[in-house]
Parts: structure tokens; sequence; C-alpha cells
């Protein structure tokens, strides 16, 4: 029972858990999410809890989507990248739109987190790759990686993302998936990956 309980991506799900929780009450959103006056103000916490704020359901939909698979993956296969990469990032993008989004008033997403585990993944692949020799596998995160390029300059051309529509409260920041992936990228090539392409999906042998 307590090697199934291992097995299972306990952070992945208590932060999602947290979204979906923190998204239905409205004064509790209003108190975590990204407020650039309070944070100058003194409550710091709000760089990383804003992370686990939503705008709208559709808006928390596919941002849990995308967390729960990719963090599920990146925490049962490299679970320090995994962990390193969430503070991080959530502490670099909320500190990358107070010093460079001045005019940014209010934040909330998972979408920037989103970003550094997609590119962490992306960078423990990559490097293994690499240092196997497959030619398949490099171009297979090469090309990963140039759609989320593709992705997030269609998003800061057009305004809007692929998936959410952009409203008053909700509007693009490239900015954050940029610094995110950054992030998730710096993890991804920092360390050897401990899996082959073919059984990453899978659990540990």
């Amino acid at each position: 029972m307590r090697q199934q309980i291992s097995r299972l991506p306990l952070v992945t799900l208590l932060l999602a858990g947290c979204t979906v929780f923190i998204h239905f009450i409205c004064d509790l959103q209003l108190y975590l999410q990204y407020a650039r006056p309070a944070i100058l103000s003194g409550d710091l916490w709000r760089l990383i809890t804003a992370h686990l704020c939503h705008w709208s359901f559709d808006h928390l939909f596919w941002d849990f989507l995308v967390f729960v698979v990719l963090g599920s993956v990146c925490e049962l296969r490299w679970p320090g990248s995994y962990l390193k990469t969430l503070f991080l990032s959530a502490v670099l993008i909320s500190s990358a739109l107070l010093f460079f989004e001045k005019e940014m008033i209010t934040y909330r997403g998972l979408s920037g987190i989103d970003s550094a585990l997609f590119c962490l993944v992306c960078g423990k692949l990559f490097i293994h790759s690499v240092r196997t020799a497959n030619r398949t596998g490099i171009i297979l995160t090469a090309a990963l990686f140039a759609l989320l390029l593709a992705k997030s300059g269609y998003e800061a051309t057009a305004s809007h993302t692929l998936f959410v529509t952009a409203t008053e409260t909700f509007v693009v920041v490239p900015l954050a998936h940029l610094v995110g992936g950054a992030v998730g990228l710096l993890f991804g090539v920092a360390s050897r990956p401990v899996v082959t392409p073919a059984i990453f999906l899978l659990g540990r042998p």
C-alpha cells in the first residue's frame, strides 16, 4: 500500500486540487492573486500563490489539464528537478512581471509553470537523445521546442491564446511563458536523464 502511494504524483495532485478549490472561492482568489500594489506593500506570498488562481473555468480547465499531465510525468520521473522547476519558475515568473510588466496590475494562472514543465520534459529527452545519438529523438524534441516558440509568438501577436479566449481580465502574457520555459529548460539539461524516450511515460522497472 505504501509503495502504491509513493508512486502517486502527490505534489502535483495536491497543487491541482488547490487550484480547483481556490477557483470557487472568489474572496480567496483576491487574497492570493498577483496584485502589484499588494506585493509592493509586502504581500510576497502572492508571487507564488498567483499561479494557483484563474480568471474563468475555461482558463482553469486548460491550465489544470496540462499541469496534471506534465506534472505527473515530471514528478514520477525526475522528482528533484520537478520540485526545483516548480518553485523557481513560480518565483521568477512573478518577479519578471513585477520588474518588466509595470503596467500589469493583476495576474493569475498556471500557464507559465506549464511551459516550464513542458521544457523540462523536452530538455531531459533532448539531452538523452544527444547522448545516445538518437537522431529521431533530437529532431522530435527540437520540433517541440519550435512549436512552443511558435505558439508564444502567435499569442503575442494575436493577443489571445490558442485555447483560452482573452477577456478584459484575462490577457496573454508571453513573458510568463518564456521565463517559465527558460527555467524548465535549465533543469532539463542540467542533470542526466534516467529514462529512455520509449519508457518515460511508464513506471520505473
